[in-house]
């Protein structure tokens, strides 16, 4: 599939991004216009590793999804 020149200048405006506030511009575009639905800056409190949350996620010690969930009763039927 041939390359095209809208692809390459787009692919060069995202290289182009040096700051956070750049970054975010495009970001808020992508939202606004309905491409992505949120997003979390690398910089920020909320901002975690993918492979980490899967872990903590299906840890039963760290995980809060595993901790609201009950666990089925001994000797009980389904």
């Amino acid at each position: 599939m041939p390359v095209k020149v809208q692809d390459m200048a787009l692919k060069d405006v995202a290289r182009k991004i040096k700051t956070g506030t750049e970054a975010e511009i495009l970001l808020c575009e992508l939202k606004q216009t309905g491409w992505i639905k949120s997003y979390v800056p690398a910089e920020s409190p909320a901002a975690q590793d993918f492979a980490m949350f899967l872990s903590d996620f299906w840890d039963w010690e760290k995980s809060p999804y595993i901790k609201e969930k009950p666990r089925p009763r001994e000797g009980q039927g389904c």
